[in-house]
C-alpha cells in the first residue's frame, strides 16, 4: 500500500500484513481495529472521538493519534521489531502535542511498547489481569490506573515468536512521570526506576508499587481496607 491518507470502511478492521510508505489517516468516527502485522513509515492518526484497537504488531515509526488507543494482546514499537532493530528507538506519541488534552492508552491481555519515549496525553490504563512491558520513559500527561491483578514492567531483553513473547531478562521502568494521579488497585503491580506523580499514589491492599526513586510534592494514601 503506498503513501497516502488511507481511508477504510465505519467499524472495519483492517488485517495485514499492510505497509504504508507514508500517513495512514483514518477519516471516520468510528472504530477500527487492525490485525496482522501493520507498518507505518510516518504518522497514523484517527479523530479524536474514535477507538483504534491494535491486536498484534503496529509498527508507526512517528506518533500515533487516537482518541483511544487500545492494545488487546498487542504490541507497539516505533521503528522495527527488537530482533531487527538496528537504529536508535524513536519516541511514540499518544494524543497531539498542542493545548487540546485527549488522548489514552489502554492496555488489555499481554503485550508490550518499545520505544526511547511513550508520551500519553491523558490516561494511561493497564486493565484487569494485563500483563504489559513498556520499554524506556513512559509521561503520563493525566492519570496512570494499573488494574486489580496486572502487571506493568519493562524488560531488557525479549524473543519474539510469532505473538509469544518471552522474557528472558527483565529490569522496571526507566522513568514514569505522572502530571495527574497513579492508581496501583490490589492484587497489581507496578515497578519502576524513578516515579514523578504531580498529585496523589495510591497504593491499595494488596497492590505492590516498587520505586527506586520518588519525585514531586505529590500525596502518597496507601489504604489498608478494601
Amino acid at each position: 500500500m503506498e503513501d497516502a491518507s488511507q481511508a477504510i470502511d465505519p467499524a472495519d478492521k483492517l488485517e495485514g500484513p499492510v505497509c504504508v510508505d507514508g500517513s495512514f489517516i483514518v477519516k471516520h468516527n468510528h472504530a477500527i481495529t487492525l490485525a496482522g502485522d501493520i507498518w507505518v513509515e510516518e504518522q497514523l492518526s484517527a479523530p479524536s472521538t474514535n477507538v483504534l484497537e491494535v491486536h498484534d504488531q503496529l509498527c508507526c515509526k512517528g506518533d500515533v493519534t487516537a482518541g483511544v488507543l487500545r492494545l488487546r494482546n498487542g504490541t507497539l514499537y516505533s521503528d522495527q521489531p527488537p530482533e531487527q532493530q538496528m537504529g536508535v528507538r524513536r519516541e511514540i506519541s499518544v494524543g497531539p502535542t498542542g493545548q487540546v488534552v485527549y488522548g489514552s492508552l489502554v492496555l488489555e491481555g499481554k503485550g508490550m511498547i518499545k520505544a526511547s519515549i511513550t508520551y500519553v496525553q491523558s490516561l494511561l490504563h493497564n486493565s484487569t489481569d494485563a500483563n504489559y512491558i513498556i520499554g524506556g520513559a513512559v509521561i503520563v500527561n493525566g492519570d496512570v490506573k494499573v488494574a486489580r491483578g496486572s502487571v506493568l514492567y519493562s524488560i531488557s531483553r525479549i524473543m519474539w515468536a510469532a505473538i509469544t513473547l518471552a522474557i528472558i531478562a527483565y529490569r522496571k521502568i526507566d522513568d514514569l512521570v505522572v502530571l495527574g494521579d497513579l492508581h496501583v488497585h490490589s492484587g497489581a503491580l507496578l515497578t519502576a526506576h524513578k516515579v514523578t506523580v504531580g498529585r496523589t499514589t495510591i497504593v491499595d491492599t494488596g497492590g505492590q508499587f516498587i520505586a527506586d526513586k520518588m519525585n514531586g510534592c505529590g500525596i502518597m494514601r496507601i489504604n489498608l481496607e478494601e
